[in-house]
Formats: structure tokens, sequence, C-alpha cells
């Protein structure tokens, strides 16, 4: 290494690393993969299960291969250590075969969580900066309860704080689809702000103080989020297109997080 990339892996050794974003919840939740054990996915050569053209995630443009591993391959123990990660946020995400039953879904997931973190003397679950910090000086990989999407309360926001109770920290409104709190980025229709439960459930995070997360939602819910929070948000993950500059500068002025992106 030159004296650049030294001093670069030196910092990040020290540094605490937050991934703001992943959905490994979902094979951990399927029974396809323990998070101690380093999972390799096999080449674009595997042959695709028959009807799996039929899943809900191939209206996001993913190949089979995406469709059926997920983001297996890149989160697990073994991948956090050797990347220096602190601390790995954990979204609890609902495709739409699971919204009938969305509660019970989203317990399963908050479920699988915990189980991991019992399985695992690697992980802790991290409810507080506090934690967090201590994970970083044990050497340990800090687990963060997150939602994509409000959809796992269903329509009754007392769920919300039974759900913080199980440490859940941050959570977005909407993914890309229209729910009962606001309209995501690509509902047909898109131009609607937060409804009332939505205005609600914001006032509710604030108090418990789970951060508010930006992605996916529509503009107009972006701008009224903004007006009517009193803490900072974050972007959990975005793309170059995601957000105008306004947006982004916005998030900012409010003391809120960007991530990087890979």
């Amino acid at each position: 290494m030159n004296n650049s990339s030294t001093r670069a892996a030196e910092l990040h050794k020290r540094a605490i690393v937050i991934d703001g974003h992943s959905d490994i919840l979902i094979p951990v939740t399927e029974g396809k993969m323990q998070l101690s054990e380093r999972v390799e996915v096999p080449g674009l050569e595997w042959e695709a299960p028959p009807g799996l053209e039929r899943s809900p995630l191939v209206k996001f443009g993913l190949s089979p291969h995406t469709v059926w591993f997920g983001c297996m391959g890149q989160y697990d123990v073994p991948r956090w250590q050797e990347g220096g990660i602190t601390a790995q946020l954990c979204a609890v995400y609902l495709d739409d075969d699971w919204l009938r039953d969305a509660f019970r879904r989203g317990m399963e997931m908050v479920w699988n969580l915990h189980d991991q973190v019992r399985r695992n003397p690697e992980l802790v679950l991290a409810r507080t900066t506090r934690e967090i910090r201590a994970a970083k000086a044990e050497g340990k990989v800090a687990l963060i309860l997150t939602f994509e999407g409000c959809e796992a309360l269903g329509s009754d926001l007392r769920f919300l704080d039974l759900y913080h109770s199980l440490g859940l920290r941050s959570a977005s409104l909407t993914h890309t689809r229209r729910n009962i709190f606001a309209d995501g980025c690509w509902a047909a229709d898109n131009k609607g702000g937060l409804t009332q439960l939505g205005r609600t459930l914001v006032e509710r995070m604030d108090a418990l103080g789970i951060v508010i997360d930006l992605v996916h939602i529509a503009e107009p819910g972006f701008w009224e989020v903004l007006e009517r929070t009193e803490r900072p948000v974050i972007l959990s993950h975005t793309t170059p297109t995601m957000f105008p500059d306004t947006s982004l500068q916005a998030s900012t002025f409010m003391g809120g997080n960007l991530p990087r992106s890979r």
C-alpha cells in the first residue's frame, strides 16, 4: 500500500462505519441463510426455479438471479468483519405477496433478527448510540432494526410502539408504491403528500425518537415530512438521480444524513 492507502485503511479501522440499508432479513426469514455463514451464490449460469417470473420483484427490472438470491453473498458476519462494518441497518420490507398479512410478516422478520443475534456472539442488537460505540470497542457488529415502508404496522399505529420496544429505530413511510400513509415515488399518480394517518405517524415517530427515512417517498410527501418533523432525517440509500439537489440540500439543512451510493 502507498501512504494514502495506508492512512485510509487506518482511518477506516478506527472509524464507526455504518451501512445504511440491507434487505438481508428477507433471505434469513425465508430460511435461505444464517448470518453466521459466509454465503457464496452461484454465477449467472444458475437456472431459475419454475414460476420465479411471477415474483412481484420482477416489476423492479431485477434478473431472476437477483430475485432469488437478493443480497445474499453481500451481507454476513464474515463479510461485515472483513469490511470493518460497525453497524448494519436491517430493513423490514414486505413485497406485494405479504401485504394481506403484513403485521404477521413484519413480526416474523423482527423475530428472525432477534434470533440471529441470540445465535451469534459476534452480533448485538443496538437501540442506542452507546450500544453502537460499545460494539465497536468490543469488535462486534451492531444490527439496527429499520422499516422500508411502514406496511408492517397495518393500520394500527399502536404497533409502532411495539416495534420500537423490539428495536425499531428508523423507518421510511413508503416503499415505491402507495400505502395508507403516503404516496411512494413509483405510485401511478404520485402527486399526493401524507395522509392524515401519515401525519399522525410522523408525530409518533418524532415522539419515540424513530428516525424518519425519506427514501422512496413521492416528492410532495418528502417536503411535507420536512415541514412537520422536528428531528433530523436520513436518506438511507439512494441513486444519483433519486433526489434533486434541492431535496438533498433541504435534508442536510435539517441536520440529516446522506448515504454514499455504491
